[in-house]
């Protein structure tokens, strides 16, 4: 993938730099063939000469012939390894930019862990990438040209990705973002404070020392397992207990003096994974500020729905697939922008899935992709069985081939019987009422 990535951006930065080292590539190649070729050659006629060697006058010319061949094509091979060389440094220029954006796209794979429903493709996310490199922000100097590119990539990623996130998870996305990206948080993952952050949701051993009096049990014995850490050495001083238990009584932890003395030393996430076991109730918004404090503020305010944002990404042959909750009803939304676009009528078909459905969506997707209409297939959820053929239909969709206007539409739940394919495919965009949303943030804190 850095490879593939480091060709784009060559590619469109420094066009005929790629281009020069495409024909080198390729004289590489045909100078290996013909050395090779000489091989065979010269293997055939000791194979096939008669007697000594050295009497064959047509052997002796060949052999002498493909030798001095041989060396000339050795001496092409050597400049053109000198010119790959030299290509191979002026396009190392961009290897931080190519590392940084494969960075990205594994951290967004991660997120099918969360939900199976958050699935990106490797085609979508090319696509982003070229579109920031085009529009960017030019300049001379090589240095603010990158960044610009990196910026405006990450920020637009971010957006994107997001849209397709319900909103509990769309804290996590830009936590991963920050631990793999964030200033001075290179490498945190592979580090022991990582593997305790992770275990923070384990229940902490119930015999300890004495201290911590004015904790549960539990709770210190988290102090005890943080105590281990070399990076938060500063808790095992008798002196800063009075500091911890300032921290403890406050509702506001991190304005205490307590805090300020406790964490003037750590990084920003050993001050993290600090209040996160000490003060678990504070987890979610220490998360934010550490992702504010090293990624910035723009990635922890989350930019409101906008179906007409995301229908604009779709076209005849790309679905817009609509994620939705149980408390959710997707149709005012629909209806709604329907209304707006001049879409009434005959002109929007609307089907709610279920059993003995299947037949009337495939037959309404087929006659449809010929006019101007939208069809919208609801909770598709509910015909597990039938997703691999909805799979093909969205397949066979080609702006080519369909009406300009034509969109499908698809609103489903989460299932792990949807296609991945048709995930990656379609233009996703996760819906929640308000009021869920606010409940989801209480359960999150809370947890």
């Amino acid at each position: 993938l850095v490879d593939q990535l480091l060709g784009i951006i060559v590619a469109r930065e420094r066009p005929e730099l790629e281009e020069e080292r495409s024909q080198v590539i390729g004289q590489i190649n045909e100078n290996k063939k013909n050395l090779s070729d000489i091989e065979n050659k010269i293997l055939n006629v000791w194979y096939s000469s008669k007697g000594n060697i050295l009497e064959d006058e047509n052997a002796i010319k060949t052999l002498s012939s493909s030798k001095v061949l041989a060396n000339e094509i050795v001496e092409k091979q050597h400049a053109c390894e000198a010119a790959k060389g030299r290509i191979d440094d002026n396009r190392n220029d961009y290897l931080d930019l190519t590392h940084f954006s494969v960075s990205l796209f594994f951290t967004g794979n991660h997120l099918s862990q969360i939900n199976h429903m958050y699935q990106f493709s490797l085609a979508w996310f090319i696509n982003l990438f070229c579109t920031s490199i085009d529009v960017a922000d030019k300049s001379e100097e090589l240095d603010e040209r990158l960044n610009s590119i990196k910026e405006h990539f990450l920020r637009s990623l971010f957006v994107n990705t997001s849209t397709s996130l319900f909103e509990e998870d769309k804290i996590v996305y830009s936590f991963l973002l920050a631990c793999n990206l964030g200033k001075n948080c290179k490498g945190v993952m592979e580090t022991d404070e990582w593997q305790f952050f992770l275990r923070l949701v384990k229940d902490a051993e119930d015999e300890t020392e004495k201290g911590y009096e004015w904790l549960t049990d539990k709770m210190r014995g988290r102090m005890e397992q943080l105590k281990e850490l070399k990076s938060l050495e500063i808790l095992t001083d008798p002196d800063n207990e009075e500091h911890l238990e300032i921290m403890w009584d406050s509702g506001a932890p991190q304005k205490t003096t307590g805090y300020d003395h406790l964490t003037k030393d750590l990084n920003a996430f050993q001050t993290l994974l600090l209040l996160a076991a000490y003060r678990p109730d504070r987890l979610i918004p220490s998360v934010r500020t550490f992702v504010a404090d090293t990624l910035g503020p723009q990635f922890v305010s989350q930019e409101t729905f906008d179906i007409g944002k995301a229908f604009a990404e779709t076209s005849s042959a790309t679905p817009l697939i609509m994620l939705m909750k149980e408390e959710v009803n997707p149709c005012k939304y629909i209806f709604r922008f329907a209304d707006e676009m001049g879409f009434q009528g005959r002109k929007l078909r609307i089907l709610s899935m279920g059993s003995g459905q299947e037949e009337k969506a495939r037959e309404t997707i087929k006659e449809c992709t010929q006019i101007a209409t939208w069809v919208v297939l609801l909770n598709c959820h509910l015909v597990p069985d039938w997703m691999d053929e909805l799979e093909y239909l969205c397949e066979d969709l080609s702006q080519d081939a369909t009406n300009q206007d034509f969109r499908l539409w698809l609103t489903t739940m989460k299932t792990e019987a949807f296609s991945v394919p048709t995930l990656q495919l379609g233009v996703k965009v996760a819906i929640e009422e308000p009021t869920i949303v606010k409940t989801s943030l209480v359960i999150k804190l809370l947890l």
